[in-house]
């Protein structure tokens, strides 16, 4: 269906620019509390986070880092995306191999999603086990970059197999 191959496209790019570029955001604000590159510090225990390096190409200066820093926002897109990534297993663009034939969008989708989703739980207070979180936390930048490959080729080769 041309729907989800669509879905599939937006949304791995889309989860993917999120992972790498709201990532690095050096300092993201969330109530009281500091997002520091993936750990969460209060204000009154930031002293080793005082020397925040703000130059003018930090991406945490521009307007747009607070939409994609926004715990609702990344928790609506890890859900869809992993919803779309599970789709894409059973739905393939028109006439190809069902299950193979999407491969690489279906894994980049739930695993984009998956990582956002966690990230957002995390975010909320929540323990997870330390293997998620050692792959979807300390690897987010690299499920980014897999889910934007995985969106750019599957766009420019929409009836190969595995792409």
């Amino acid at each position: 269906m041309l729907q989800f191959y669509f879905l599939s496209v937006l949304l791995n790019v889309v989860a993917g620019f999120v992972l790498i570029y709201a990532s690095s955001a050096r300092k993201a604000k969330y109530g009281d509390d500091y997002l520091y590159e993936g750990e969460i510090v209060s204000e009154g225990n930031s002293s080793s986070y005082d020397s925040f390096d703000d130059s003018a190409d930090s991406f945490s200066d521009k307007p747009f880092s607070a939409f994609l820093n926004d715990k609702i926002f990344r928790m609506v897109l890890g859900i869809i995306c992993a919803f779309v990534g599970l789709i894409k297993f059973a739905y393939t663009v028109q006439n190809d191999v069902a299950f193979v034939g999407d491969l690489l969008p279906a894994l980049a989708g739930l695993s984009g999603g998956s990582c956002l989703l966690v990230g957002y739980f995390l975010s909320a207070g929540a323990d997870v086990p330390e293997v998620v979180e050692n792959v979807f936390v300390n690897g987010k930048k690299f499920i980014g970059i897999f889910c934007v490959v995985a969106g750019v080729l599957h766009f420019i080769f929409p009836r190969v197999i595995i792409l």
